[in-house]
């Protein structure tokens, strides 16, 4: 995948409709403008696969989105912050010109809330009320990932 987004699933407490039709619509954007994106929209299961296939979509794709809003930062556990972890971890191995992770906030949470990554914040995040990614917004992610792929390129 070009893009991998994450998400809250389903299944985690006080997911609310709105937030799941806001990825939707986001996921729906960056498909619009030519990118692979994946997110698990599965409900949670035991076992290593599906840890394995989370961890190497982290670990393979061009553009790490985190999408952020009041649910995430009111949660003070949750698997996500794992996969948040792993997309930091993979982060620390990429040169800082790279831009690997792109926060968009889906909602009025604040820049700079805690409970999300500082790291998070030192990237140049998006901002995209209910999901409704322009089409200019979209555009900037695609080259971020036509960026990365470019400079992997030249490195080999």
């Amino acid at each position: 995948a070009d893009a991998v987004l994450m998400v809250h699933r389903p299944e985690y407490f006080g997911i609310t409709e709105d937030y799941q039709e806001a990825v939707l619509r986001l996921k729906q954007a960056l498909d619009q403008v030519g990118l692979d994106v994946w997110f698990d929209q599965s409900a949670l299961q035991g076992g290593d696969a599906w840890e394995h296939q989370i961890k190497t979509n982290i670990r393979q794709c061009s553009l790490f989105v985190p999408v952020i809003s009041a649910n995430t930062v009111r949660r003070v556990e949750g698997y996500f912050r794992r996969e948040w972890g792993w997309a930091i971890e993979r982060a620390q191995a990429i040169a800082d010109t790279v831009p690997f992770i792109a926060p968009v906030i889906v909602d009025e949470t604040p820049e700079g809330a805690e409970l999300v990554p500082e790291l998070f914040w030192r990237k140049h995040s998006l901002r995209v009320i209910a999901g409704e990614l322009r089409r200019d917004q979209a555009e900037q992610l695609r080259d971020q990932v036509r960026q990365v792929k470019w400079l992997r390129g030249r490195s080999r």
